[in-house]
């Protein structure tokens, strides 16, 4: 019995990772989209990537 509830702990938990890592892709696309119609807004020629590290670099 004690083995069944260890797994299925441990199933919730990869459960939860795997639904962080998506808010975390989600939230980095937002921040991409969110910069490029600040970018547009200003009518200034910008390019904008994305680092691997979830940050947001804005080249002028």
């Amino acid at each position: 019995m004690g083995l069944i509830a260890t797994t299925s702990i441990l199933r919730v938990r990869e459960d939860a990772t795997d639904v962080f890592q998506r808010y975390l892709h989600l939230r980095e696309r937002m921040l991409v989209l969110a910069a490029y119609f600040i970018v547009n807004n200003d009518r200034i020629k910008k390019r904008i990537s994305t680092g691997s590290s979830h940050k947001l670099y804005v080249e002028i």
